[in-house]
């Protein structure tokens, strides 16, 4: 899955030379490479930006995900009901339209 599926980013992921293996092939497989170090802060870092997320809209983006993983081409307009007809995508709506951040409660 890509990072584009989770956080709304695409970007290729670059090895530091001491990683050989690792290459921009491995993109969609490899999210980041950090020294060890740095490890805890990064997922920090990224379990900050997977909250901030619309919850609704996460849960149906992963149903969907889920149901192509078990069928060729599933119907989906029960989910698209479900993210479309919400409280947060409202929210999501009128943040954008007074330039603030949204206020998620994942109804």
């Amino acid at each position: 899955m890509k990072d584009s599926q989770t956080i709304g980013r695409c970007y290729g992921a670059r090895a530091p030379a001491h990683y050989p293996m690792v290459t921009e092939a491995a993109c969609g497989y490899v999210h980041a490479i950090h020294e060890r170090e740095a490890i805890d802060e990064q997922a920090r870092t990224l379990c900050a930006q997977l909250a901030a997320l619309a919850p609704i809209t996460q849960q149906v983006s992963k149903e969907s995900l889920r149901r192509l993983a078990v069928h060729e081409l599933p119907d989906g307009a029960d989910l698209i009901r479900r993210s479309y007809g919400s409280a947060d995508f409202r929210e999501g709506v009128a943040a954008f339209v007074d330039k603030r951040p949204p206020r998620w409660r994942g109804q």
